[in-house]
């Protein structure tokens, strides 16, 4: 049962059954008259003075006229139900005030007699402190405790005066827990809103208890908070229902919220037990399990958990609310699933089969409880397809590559490959612009494609990821797009991945804006490659940004070239490198930062052996970005510095001595390899090391001596 309250100026969520408190006005009306009988042509004159005749005042004087006839009748939930539009409707005609408000119903406490109305009375005013407090929580935090203090005035509080404020008027609010216990919710159906049954929330107190808990949860402190402060650290706080409701949680630091919420869990589950209300009982025990798993620092918190929430699942077989406890023992397992590492840890692989197993209890199920809907979403999420798919960005023409495919719940993974074309592009384009604004994945399996295939993955019944290395055919230059499927037809309501790669035997390699153009297969200069610099400029006329070409360059017998873009501002840009019939020309921008007024690079005192090793860089290129143990890893080398005179980029084609290496070492910095440095004419070293099979992806670096 979730419970609705209408004197909220903003949405508070916690969980399933708490009380959630409406926005709006036009929310207030369009509930209200679903519940109520009393008054209710005069509740109707109201509703059509705001929204049809937009007549607030008029509509407030006839609330006033409601107030006095239930005020008069005794009729505490219509006088509650008239205070809460009160509030409302003032505001549309002065300034909010919080003091008024309090004040306000401090005033109808005073008036009211009936022990049940007082005490709703006592968590509305909590609650509006507590709303105040949230919505200047920051400026509050910054508040000294005793600058400006004036009791009568809120907005001179500071943090510890609202928590005292706050706490107060909670405890408060349940002081007659008898006379709260005596009376059914559905006597104050006036003011709320009920939803699925009432079973978990059969009282006024249940309504009340479970607001107060609300802040206690919340796990808002005092600033000053005693070298005592209570934590949860007992185990009792987790055991079962006998051990918790028997336990003595003792403290020095009474005003702790964490505290206070451990004594009313005990309060809620001692009073249903007694009540023998199941529902209630599992929904408030389940309750209390969780806030005590990730609210303390309880040894052996884990697996406490697990035996305190199954413990429900035993005592209350036969009750259909128990699909709650059901749920959070599957859940528990999928948590566990969530650690999986094939390289690392593999003790948890089969946990998804395990919640699957506990779902399926229930699934087949006729039912409508929260439990059940939980089940039925966690057993979707865990049998979901998915399909990643990582593609090294640039790979060499008319040579198989590998693609590294993720997938999870697929058998046959379906590809087509897309050459990228201005069709191609255009197409996209009108799709995005169109009003149905439709995404690349309702375009791209529609578009021609010059190979597919299907590959049959492992399969493991583990429901989980897995990653395995496909090969593709070599392709001519250009750029592609490598769509997935798990449906033959490439549906749209299937699982779809897209990776995007680029066929060129084009490379390069900067510091700065010196740029080197070079052979992605040797490692060779390009002499002569024509490079083009495109930029997203703004243009007024259009007021649009525009890819426009803004130079154009060709490379030396080094492969090298310099861009001239202004290095006053920062600019970004794309690089378009054609090279005899070869074009590279990514998507990806690049940066170039503004640059000292001095052309001086402060090491002018430096002797030229000196100058050279200081600006020496190694560029390193390696036959793939993803490896696995065990496997060899390939690399290439380009070695550059300045020339002290020029201050220009230059080669190193030797070495100031023959015994640098290239080294590998793991993720602690250890030894793994190394392979001693020759540089050739060009610059550039190749070479080669086998990752040892303990070595785990990702935890290597590469490292070359004197750069």
């Amino acid at each position: 049962m979730e419970v609705i309250l209408y004197f909220k100026t903003k949405i508070f969520l916690m969980r399933k059954f708490y009380c959630l408190l409406f926005l709006t006005l036009s929310t207030l009306f369009t509930m209200a008259q679903k519940k109520d009988t009393l008054y209710q042509k005069e509740w109707k004159e109201v509703e059509n003075l705001v929204f049809s005749q937009g007549l607030s005042r008029s509509a407030l004087d006839k609330v006033n006229v409601i107030y006095k006839m239930a005020k008069a009748k005794g009729k505490q939930p219509q006088v509650i139900k008239t205070l809460l539009y009160r509030m409302n409707l003032e505001t549309e005609h002065e300034e909010k005030s919080i003091n008024k408000e309090i004040g306000f119903l401090k005033t109808e406490v005073n008036t009211t007699k009936d022990a049940v109305a007082k005490s709703i009375l006592y968590s509305l005013i909590a609650q509006k402190y507590y709303d105040h407090f949230n919505n200047y929580r920051w400026q509050l935090y910054n508040r000294s405790n005793t600058v400006n203090f004036k009791k009568e005035d809120i907005d001179t509080w500071s943090v510890n005066d609202f928590h005292k404020e706050i706490t107060y008027w909670y405890e408060q609010s349940l002081t007659e827990a008898t006379a709260l216990r005596q009376t059914a919710i559905d006597e104050y159906n006036s003011i709320l809103t009920v939803y699925n049954t009432k079973d978990q929330r059969p009282t006024i107190y249940d309504l009340l208890a479970q607001r107060a808990l609300n802040y206690f949860m919340s796990d808002e402190t005092y600033i000053d908070q005693p070298a005592y402060a209570f934590t949860i650290v007992d185990k009792a706080a987790l055991g079962n229902m006998e051990t918790f409701t028997t336990h003595t949680f003792s403290t020095k630091d009474t005003l702790s919220n964490k505290w206070k919420a451990l004594l009313l869990f005990q309060d809620l589950i001692r009073f249903h037990k007694q009540k023998n209300d199941e529902a209630a009982l599992i929904d408030v025990n389940l309750q209390r399990i969780e806030y005590a798993k990730n609210n303390g620092t309880i040894a052996n918190e884990d697996s406490l958990y697990y035996d305190a929430v199954k413990e429900n699942t035993m005592l209350f077989a036969s009750n259909r609310n128990v699909a709650q406890a059901w749920y959070l023992l599957a859940s528990w397992h999928n948590e566990k699933a969530a650690q999986y590492n094939p390289l690392k840890d593999t003790t948890y692989r089969w946990e998804y089969v395990k919640a699957i197993e506990i779902c399926n209890q229930f699934l087949p199920l006729k039912d409508s409880t929260e439990g059940h809907y939980n089940m039925y979403n966690l057993f979707q999420n865990i049998q979901a397809k998915n399909i990643d798919l990582t593609t090294e960005q640039v790979n060499v023409p008319n040579l198989p590559f590998r693609t590294l495919v993720k997938y999870k719940n697929v058998s046959t993974l379906y590809y087509r490959i897309i050459k990228v074309t201005k069709t191609v592009t255009d197409a996209l384009a009108k799709a995005a612009n169109s009003e149905l604004h439709e995404s690349e994945f309702a375009v791209t399996p529609k578009l021609p494609f010059v190979k597919q295939g299907e590959i049959n993955v492992p399969t493991t019944g583990d429901y989980q990821e897995h990653s395995v290395e496909i090969k593709l055919d070599g392709l001519y230059a250009g750029k592609y797009y490598l769509l997935a499927s798990s449906s033959p037809t490439f549906a749209q309501d299937s699982k779809l991945a897209l990776s995007t790669f680029y066929v060129s035997n084009i490379s390069y390699v900067n510091n700065g804006s010196h740029y080197f153009v070079l052979d992605r297969t040797t490692g060779q200069p390009l002499k002569n490659a024509i490079v083009k610099v495109w930029q997203n400029l703004y243009k007024q006329q259009t007021r649009t940004y525009e890819l426009i070409q803004t130079e154009e360059d060709t490379t030396d017998q080094n492969g090298y070239f310099k861009l001239t873009i202004n290095h006053k501002t920062y600019n970004n840009f794309r690089l378009q490198i054609q090279y005899e019939k070869d074009e590279l020309f990514l998507d990806n921008e690049q940066y170039i930062y503004p640059l000292s007024y001095s052309t001086s690079d402060g090491m002018d005192d430096k002797s030229e052996e000196e100058y050279e090793a200081l600006n020496a860089r190694a560029y390193f290129f390696t036959d793939r970005s993803i490896y696995r143990p065990g496997q060899t890893v390939y690399f290439k080398m380009l070695a550059t510095t300045k020339d002290k005179t020029t201050k220009k980029q230059k080669l190193i084609t030797q070495l100031p001595k023959e015994d640098y290496y290239f080294r590998l070492t793991d993720v602690n910095g250890k030894l793994v390899d190394s392979v001693l440095i020759k540089l050739n004419e060009y610059g550039t070293f190749a070479g080669s090391f086998k990752l040892p099979l303990n070595v785990l992806t990702g935890n290597f670096t590469l490292l070359a001596d004197y750069f």
